[in-house]
């Protein structure tokens, strides 16, 4: 279940990310803090977000017409996440979640318009958007690489790259120090 713990410290991983923060050493620095505890649940929030960031933006681009704060957009960016790409969180709780540290952090009104903008996501919004969303943001994958692709392969193989890449890896681990196996 998301927290507002969870939630705080994805919101400020993406806002050092913003400022140039490599991604491994937000999550080295968290690895090492009190809040280390978290790491999972962050790490997870954040590869996702990257992994679907262009159609996340697409999707809140439609659904907000004016100017808003990027701390709110990054707020309303993770509660996307919980609800539209990870399992185990209601959809509700994960919007009560975001609406309440929006208000806390700024006002009721902020925390109505991330109700808002969430609720209509959550009615269809999100989904709809796909319909109308250029190909580079529905696949996630730049233009220039899906030129190359339509000229080098057939329609078949580009979808099959495409639905490649957006699979989930395989859980794997590296170990660092040999075992003895005796």
């Amino acid at each position: 279940m998301i927290t507002e713990k969870v939630l705080i410290i994805a919101t400020k991983g993406l806002e050092a990310w913003g400022r140039g923060v490599n991604l491994d050493k937000i999550l080295d620095d968290l690895s090492v803090s009190k809040e280390k505890e978290y790491r999972s649940k962050v790490s997870s929030i954040l590869f996702i977000y990257f992994r679907n960031k262009a159609y996340i933006d697409y999707v809140i681009d439609s659904l907000v017409t004016r100017k808003m704060e990027q701390v709110i957009r990054r707020i309303i960016s993770v509660v996307l996440v919980q609800i539209f790409y990870q399992d185990g969180v209601a959809k509700e709780v994960a919007v009560d979640v975001g609406v309440s540290y929006a208000r806390k952090l700024r006002n009721k009104q902020t925390g109505g318009f991330v109700n808002a903008v969430l609720r209509n996501a959550i009615r269809g919004a999100f989904d709809e958007a796909l319909q109308n969303a250029p190909e580079d943001v529905k696949y996630n994958v730049p233009n220039f690489l899906l030129d190359r692709w339509s000229n080098a392969f057939s329609t078949e193989e580009k979808n099959s790259l495409i639905d490649t890449i957006k699979k989930q890896a395989p859980f794997t681990f590296r170990l660092l120090k040999s075992v003895d196996i005796d």
